[in-house]
């Protein structure tokens, strides 16, 4: 199109080109390179950015990716004074956020995911108390709606993750400001009485298996917690959700509910010798690894899709952020012998350092920064996809997660 624009022609489609025998098309890979720092040599890049290697997957470089992405998500505080929490998805070539505001369940999923950060070996302190106060800020937040704000209450599944992060707060360093303790606790008691009512019951069953999962783990978690009458009766529902759920999904279906009904299913059988559903969720991770793309089928040219996952065998599916979800419960998988013997240890490090690989592409890093107008509001958040520049607040919320499963297994099954 450039050519016949500076010749005069006017414009001609490409099928037209094809057809005719005037014209001869080529076609060719382009490499680009890409400076990242002065004084230092060039990185290669495949589709506009770095590539990950399996071998940069180790415990430091994980570790600093948590860190990036916990300081990414922490960057996206409100820059006014009105309690509206956060900023919403960065268009990064457009140095533009989309919406400008954070829905609720945005926001109490970066809530969730930083208290989970907080609460794992290794994070420097200062880091964990940072970001737990963050989180709880968020919630905080959440619990005064101004202006044109969505209220949570109206909204069964943000509320559901609210109740999830609050939950967590419990595990993390001085995640709680004393005078946010009776609020918060009051506003959780609240939350869970709405959950637990017969509409909401309907709303979950008609959103699917994964909210009703979410809801699950949430009431499981929060139910430990609260004192309250409601209670007993939330950890009931969940249970029975939980074994509902598993009952009518077969295992290549239960991926549709994860990472939410797996970690549902470990919570309630906390504490247990065995997991009742041990036996679906081996057979799930099979499948998942069945699907996940490896280095041969990708090939050199997309190299940057190993370890993500995609259900299909066919060609037109290409793996996204949504391989995120199974990823994040497998990684947790990991770290319980229940789940995986001492000897399976070996042979599922392999699938989940490359999908750990996968989750470290998705992060941007120094190499895109010639991309974006402003990178540093970029670095450590995690796209859509390779191929797109969207930094995503759940993509990076589940991201962080993700990697704080894979650290803590690793911890686990090293002893340290």
């Amino acid at each position: 199109r450039v050519a016949t624009t500076r010749l005069g022609l006017p414009p001609v489609d490409l099928d037209i080109l094809r057809r005719s025998d005037e014209v001869a098309l080529y076609r060719f890979d382009v490499r680009h390179l890409a400076q990242t720092k002065p004084g230092v040599p060039p990185t290669f890049l495949t589709r506009g950015v770095r590539l990950v290697s399996e071998a940069a997957v180790t415990g430091t470089n994980l570790r600093a990716a948590a860190d990036e992405a916990a300081e990414f998500l922490i960057g996206l505080e409100w820059p006014g004074e009105e309690p509206f929490g956060m900023l919403g998805d960065y268009l990064a070539t457009a140095d533009r956020y989309e919406p400008y505001i954070a829905p609720p369940r945005q926001q109490a999923t970066v809530a969730f995911a930083l208290n989970r950060y907080a609460s794992i070996d290794g994070t420097a302190p200062a880091r964990a108390q940072h970001a737990s106060a963050y989180a709880a800020n968020l919630l905080t937040d959440l619990t005064r709606v101004a202006g044109e704000e969505v209220d949570p209450r109206t909204d069964p599944v943000a509320l559901a993750t609210w109740l999830l992060a609050w939950a967590h707060l419990e595990d993390t360093p001085g995640g709680l400001d004393p005078s946010q303790t009776d609020a918060l606790s009051d506003f959780a008691a609240s939350a869970l009485t709405l959950l637990i009512t017969e509409d909401a019951t309907a709303s979950f069953g008609q959103l699917g298996p994964g909210a009703l999962a979410l809801r699950a783990f949430a009431l499981a978690k929060a139910g430990d917690q609260l004192d309250t009458e409601d209670a007993d009766k939330a950890l009931s529902l969940a249970r029975e959700d939980v074994r509902r759920l598993f009952r009518e999904l077969p295992a290549p279906q239960l991926v549709t509910a994860m990472p939410w009904l797996g970690w549902a299913e470990l919570e309630l059988a906390s504490g247990e010798d065995s997991v009742p559903a041990a036996v679906g969720l081996r057979e799930m991770r099979d499948i998942i690894w069945d699907f996940q793309v490896d280095p041969i089928s990708a090939g050199a040219q997309d190299a940057d899709f190993v370890g993500g996952i995609v259900f299909s065998r066919g060609s037109t599916q290409l793996p996204t952020w949504q391989s995120l979800r199974p990823i994040a419960f497998v990684a947790t998988m990991l770290g319980d012998s229940r789940l995986t013997d001492r000897e399976e240890v070996l042979v599922e490090i392999l699938p989940l350092t490359r999908a750990m690989r996968f989750v470290m592409q998705l992060s941007a890093s120094e190499a895109e920064a010639h991309m974006y107008p402003e990178p540093e509001r970029a670095i450590g958040g995690l796209r859509l996809a390779v191929w797109d520049q969207t930094i995503s607040v759940d993509a990076t919320s589940l991201g962080l997660v993700a990697i704080c499963e894979m650290l803590d297994s690793l911890s686990e099954r090293s002893g340290r």
